[in-house]
């Protein structure tokens, strides 16, 4: 949100600069990301020039060009062609000659000669668009006519200069979201004035011509409005307005919309305004839909509303999707000259509902969502009124009129002993200069008794409600560093870890391990649509009463499809494998659970000779390590097709299946957009997590003693794989085996397959020839039960 320095400073009495500004600001929780300086006129524009137009005809060989001969003084002059039709003799243009930057397509561009059919033009008259002065490009933009003829436009135009603060506020801070927010925080943690201007309205005005028919005060506790009639005429912003509004990055539409995004972004409070020439009929009903219905908004999209949306409705349908979006049909227009104003507080529960649903992100309800002042809405509406009777001054205004529910708008009361108050700080306070704090934060305080108060918190403080958020606002202005500090720390026993405790300390020492493997931890929704099931909808699903959408309507059963979903983003941006884990939460009618889900598709993540092992060998090698180094003896054995896998492995210990992996089905990953893909998976139950409680690995002191290097080559029978291989050797379970890997991969002319393995021996002690060969002979026993040939030199 960006504040500008000038406009807050009419609003408080500051006395600080803006870098102190931003570190108050900042130390007081509303984070300030910049401070940065703003001119609008570019350096740039000293090179544009004012020119005048001496002839204009049509270019001979283009029906939508026009060559223009432009005077730039001192007997100057250029030829220049044009996409803009209807110049004038002696008109003022604004022209860059060739070498001066203009903005072309968001950048600063260098102006170079160029030919048209056959013309050469030597410059080119500029739309404000290219001065980097506006939104508009099929516009030429006119300088002022008294201009002098060749001077620069930096000369001519008026400029505005500012500071503007980037602020980052915190979703609970909607009352932050505008000068006047930020004026009032300056306030509270200074106690600087503040000066909030007033509407200076007729006392004769025309009665107020609707009748406002609020159905629902929960969903809309006050709305009101002003009618004004005779807006006729040109009209123009005043210049500071205009220069604000741009420097804001909002784009000038109409001065009617102007000025109330003028006080949206000044005051925090969002209006609508209305063609009253369009509104049919005198009732606006104000109400939530009970059924589904259709509305134009403001730009020619068509909304579907549903059950719950609030509306502004005329006698032919709704106008209006309250808080959000304007409709096409009351829209302002040039020829709109009565209008009527709506000023209202809605309930941000009902705006965030429909907002999300729709995807609607609009200033208005961006602040809707995060709460507005309810007591600001009748000053917005009568200062909107004030504001466009300056840009018409033959503009007459109505009376204020509205609906309002005061139950719905009132201060909530918040009940705190002092002595609560002094714990939760951690500190004792004057009780005066407590509640001097929360008076500048608009609470009212009431004492109740000597060590009691109630307190009245505004209803726009949506984040305080409780006395540990009165405690936090103290804080906030206390400042945390101000806290004392006890000049000795109690001495305090270790804490004893629970098993909740030793199952996240677990689930951490898994993700490091695969890590260290190539594995990449990931978070997945746990929410999934109905296409996450392999099987189809089952009646253990758990669906939630009321989803945003339909792919966000149940509670995931399984891991599997989450990853997949991962696994297809990475491949649809450029990645050539893709390798990850997470410990996630799987819901079902029974309860919930922690699940490992581990997934592997491409290329493994290894570098060198090993990177061409085969994807599946290296996903249930990295499995079975993972099981090892919990200190888990398990079980492997295949199973038939399970979905949504088809080729299948399950673990066990004792008995207890621990979790399953292998390849998944064709048709499932043809749900997530990786069809004709081989992608791995393995989802672990929770029972890993309780076998391995007690099980962790012990480590021992590194050995000085030599490591031995021996290769073995042998020739495999079809369908063995190097992942059973190593397997094999490890089950040995043998005190000098230190690492197994493969170093060499080779198929002759026959097919048959051949192995290179590298193993490397340690022991605390230099191996003898007589334990490394005993090992080696052992091995070899091993290999050649699973049908390996050992290949002797």
């Amino acid at each position: 949100m960006r504040i500008l320095w000038s406009w807050l400073s009419e609003l408080v009495e500051l006395a600080v600069s803006p870098e102190e500004l931003a570190d108050l600001l900042t130390q007081a929780g509303l984070e300030v990301e910049g401070i940065s300086s703003y001119r609008r006129l570019s350096d740039n524009l000293r090179h544009i020039l004012v020119g005048e137009v001496r002839r204009v005809e049509r270019h001979p060989g283009a029906d939508h060009l026009w060559v223009a001969e432009v005077g730039l003084g001192d007997g100057r002059a250029i030829t220049v062609v044009t996409r803009f039709p209807n110049l004038r003799i002696s008109q003022r243009v604004a022209v860059a000659p060739a070498g001066a930057l203009v903005q072309l397509e968001g950048e600063w561009r260098r102006l170079e000669p160029r030919r048209f059919r056959g013309i050469l033009s030597e410059g080119l008259l500029c739309s404000p668009k290219e001065l980097g002065l506006g939104e508009s490009e099929d516009t030429l933009f006119i300088p002022p006519p008294t201009a002098p003829l060749g001077a620069a436009l930096t000369e001519v135009l008026p400029d505005y200069e500012d500071w503007i603060l980037e602020i980052s506020p915190t979703p609970n801070r909607g009352d932050a979201l505008s000068h006047w927010g930020i004026a009032r925080e300056y306030h509270a943690l200074t106690g600087a004035p503040l000066h909030l201007p007033q509407p200076n309205l007729p006392t004769q005005r025309l009665p107020f011509p609707y009748q406002l028919v609020v159905e629902s005060a929960e969903a809309c506790p006050r709305y009101g409005g002003i009618y004004l009639e005779g807006l006729e005429g040109p009209a123009h912003l005043p210049a500071l307005w205009q220069y604000r509004l741009e420097a804001l990055g909002v784009r000038l539409i109409h001065p009617i919309v102007d000025v109330t995004n003028y006080l949206l972004l000044g005051y925090g409070q969002p209006l609508h305004a209305f063609d009253a020439g369009s509104l049919q009929g005198t009732q606006l009903r104000i109400y939530p839909l009970t059924a589904p219905a259709v509305m134009e908004g403001l730009h020619g999209e068509t909304l579907a509303l549903a059950a719950g949306d609030i509306v502004i409705a005329d006698a032919e349908g709704p106008a209006c999707l309250a808080g959000l979006l304007g409709g096409k049909r009351t829209a302002i227009s040039p020829s709109t000259t009565r209008v009527f104003i709506e000023s209202a507080y809605f309930a941000p529960s009902y705006i965030r509902r429909t907002g999300r649903r729709l995807g609607l992100q609009t200033e208005s309800g961006y602040r809707f969502m995060r709460g507005t002042d309810p007591r600001q809405v009748p000053w917005a509406a009568e200062m909107a009124a004030d504001l466009l009777r300056r840009l018409y001054p033959q503009a007459r205004c109505s009376l204020y009129h509205e609906v309002h529910e005061p139950t719905h708008t009132a201060s909530r009361q918040v009940l705190i002993s002092l002595p609560k108050l002094e714990k939760l700080l951690g500190t004792s306070l004057a009780s005066d200069q407590i509640a001097r704090y929360l008076e500048r934060l608009d609470i009212r305080v009431e004492p109740l008794s000597p060590t009691e108060w109630r307190l009245d918190v505004p209803r726009y403080r949506l984040d305080v409600t409780r006395p540990a958020d009165i405690a936090e606002e103290v804080l906030r202005f206390l400042g945390w560093a101000n806290l004392p500090l006890p000049a000795k720390l109690p001495a305090a026993p270790l804490p004893k870890l629970t098993e909740t405790d030793r199952k996240y300390a677990l689930c951490e020492k898994v993700a490091e391990f695969l890590n260290g493997l190539g594995f990449q931890e990931i978070r997945t929704n746990s929410l999934v649509g109905a296409g996450h099931f392999p099987n189809g909808v089952s009646d253990t699903a758990v669906r939630l009463h009321n989803p945003l959408h339909e792919d966000l309507a149940y509670l995931r059963p399984m891991l599997i499809g989450s990853g997949l979903a991962v696994v297809a983003h990475n491949r649809n941006h450029g990645a050539l494998g893709f390798w990850a884990f997470e410990w996630g939460r799987v819901y079902s009618t029974v309860g919930e659970e922690l699940r490992l889900g581990l997934w592997g598709w491409g290329r493994p993540p290894l570098a060198g000779p090993a990177a061409s092992v085969e994807p599946k060998a290296y996903f249930l090698a990295a499995l079975r390590a993972l099981l090892r180094r919990l200190g888990i003896p398990y079980t492997e054995r295949p199973i038939s097709a399970e979905s949504p896998w088809q080729q299948v492995s399950e673990f066990h210990l004792q008995g207890q299946r621990l979790g399953i992996a292998g390849l998944i089905e064709p048709s499932y990953l043809h749900r997530f957009g990786l069809k004709d893909q081989l992608v791995m998976a393995a989802e672990f139950l929770p029972s890993l997590l309780q076998a391995s409680l007690n099980s962790l690995p012990t480590y021992k002191p590194l050995s000085y003693a030599p490591v031995v290097v021996k290769d073995l080559s042998l020739y495999v029978a079809p369908g063995l794989t190097y992942a059973e291989i190593e397997a094999a050797l490890w089950r040995l379970q043998n005190p000098y085996l230190l690492q197994v890997e493969s170093f060499d991969w080779y198929q002759d002319g026959e097919g048959r397959v051949s192995y290179g393995i590298r193993l490397y021996l340690q022991g605390d002690h230099t191996l003898s020839d007589k334990e490394i060969h005993a090992f080696l002979n052992e091995a070899i026993a091993q290999l050649e039960k699973l049908g390996a040939t050992v290949r002797k030199a």
